[in-house]
């Protein structure tokens, strides 16, 4: 269901329409998908509302025995950040010196395959190529996004073959789990002006 939420969240909503979800009616895999279609039925308000708290009440004991995964994306985390910093200097200097314009796209579509490269330092050799690619290229797109309060680089160099470079951020459990809260949570408030729910409506039993 890629079309509609991320693979991770995916796997959760499985889950619990396997577990816990078994106790209501309507799966939740098909209230998310497609709210207006149980708009109308009796009680749906309040199986939503029970979802929703079963569902959210589980992400959060499942974080809560997650410290050591946390510490571990929050080092993850900074230590891109310490790179992005780096290599972005390092990119901005030598563009300038050929005028290669660096941008910020929104997006960005070319004809030609991409190499992907990822690196996890900024280390000499690192830094040596994303200069000479830098000092290469017709212009340079920065994709660095921002994860958490921290950047995290990406950058497409468009030159006679296209190359990107990306900070590689490890995968982690905790952020994962974190990121599919945020994304239920916009789902779920869809849902619920849907079926007329208030945001901090509490579980009920009729």
């Amino acid at each position: 269901m890629a079309d509609l939420w991320t693979d991770y969240t995916d796997m959760l909503i499985t889950q619990f329409d396997g577990t816990l979800g078994k106790n209501y009616k309507v799966s939740l895999r098909e209230l998310l998908t497609d709210p207006l279609k149980y708009a109308g039925e009796d009680g749906i308000s309040t199986q939503f509302q029970n979802m929703r708290e079963d569902l959210i009440g589980f992400i959060d004991d499942s974080l809560g025995g997650f410290k050591e995964q946390k510490e571990q994306y929050e080092a993850e985390l900074a230590k891109c950040h310490a790179i992005t910093k780096q290599l972005s200097a390092s990119i901005s200097s030598k563009a300038a010196l050929k005028k290669v314009p660096v941008i910020k796209p929104i997006s960005m579509n070319t004809n030609k395959a991409d190499e992907i490269i990822n690196v996890d330092s900024a280390s000499a050799e690192v830094v040596t190529l994303v200069e000479k690619l830098a000092q290469s290229s017709f212009l340079v797109a920065d994709f660095t996004r921002d994860v958490d309060g921290k950047n995290v680089g990406s950058w497409l160099f468009d030159g006679t073959k296209n190359f990107i470079i990306n900070v590689y951020l490890p995968p982690n459990e905790y952020a994962s789990l974190t990121t599919s809260k945020d994304e239920l949570t916009a789902l779920f408030e869809v849902a619920a002006r849907v079926f007329a729910v208030p945001e901090d409506a509490k579980r009920t039993t009729s």
